[in-house]
């Protein structure tokens, strides 16, 4: 692995899982929050970790609004995320909910710049809560791997995700997460630890059957979460 875009770097957890497992790999970072990418820009202790303080988007260039939250660093630029999501309204796992003490203005990019600009990734993870039906619109071409983070609560959005990929000519989807059910779903992945770091699903299917499979869950319900994964060959 040569490249990775790390989109909602935070605190770099994910970066430094790649790293480790590949220490040549360059790793473009890109956090919306200006005091957390200052924080971890001073604080980076690896010279092929580069972070950039954006907002990954559809569109380049315009300014977008994006909702800070100091309690649970679960910042987002969606308001259906910070309105609707278990982190707003609760669920069986959460109770303490909201957070979201202030908004500023985020410049935005889209993944078409950042491929024009550092080269086609070998993978792009994208965990922006909430947000990722809007990042993945910013793709215009397939790249490699993709992942991007899944909630229940946003099946809908997942799908349009799957959809806006599949069009691009990624042919094959998994989901690795937690699942309250259990290890009982065919077509997707358990872990009990949830997404792990570049940990792939076992199993990979095509977008219809993915979009077929996603009727088991309940947006209602607001509790399985976990990373779906694009790929082509």
């Amino acid at each position: 692995m040569n490249l990775v875009f790390d989109i909602g770097y935070n605190h770099g957890e994910f970066s430094q899982a790649v790293s480790s497992e590949f220490p040549e790999c360059k790793i473009v970072g890109v956090e919306a929050n200006e005091a957390l990418y200052l924080q971890e820009s001073q604080s980076l202790t690896s010279n092929n970790i580069s972070i950039i303080n954006k907002l990954v988007s559809n569109v380049d260039n315009e300014e977008k609004i994006f909702y800070i939250n100091y309690q649970d660093g679960i910042s987002s630029a969606s308001e259906d995320f910070i309105t609707n999501s278990r982190f707003a309204t609760g669920s069986k796992y959460i109770t303490n909910t909201g957070g979201w003490q202030r908004s500023v203005n985020v410049d935005t990019v889209t993944l078409d710049s950042m491929i024009a600009n550092y080269g086609i990734p070998d993978l792009i993870k994208i965990d922006v809560e909430g947000y990722e039906l809007s990042v993945i619109k910013g793709l215009t071409s397939k790249a490699n791997l993709i992942c991007f983070e899944f909630h229940e609560e946003f099946t809908e959005d997942g799908v349009s995700c799957l959809s806006h990929l599949d069009s691009l000519g990624y042919s094959e989807f998994g989901l690795i997460g937690f699942f309250d059910e259990g290890n009982i779903f065919e077509s997707f992945t358990f872990n009990p630890n949830g997404d792990p770091y570049m940990v792939l699903p076992d199993k990979f299917i095509t977008f219809q059957e993915m979009k077929e499979a996603l009727k088991s869950f309940e947006p209602s319900r607001k509790v399985n979460y976990g990373m779906m994964y694009g790929r082509w060959t």
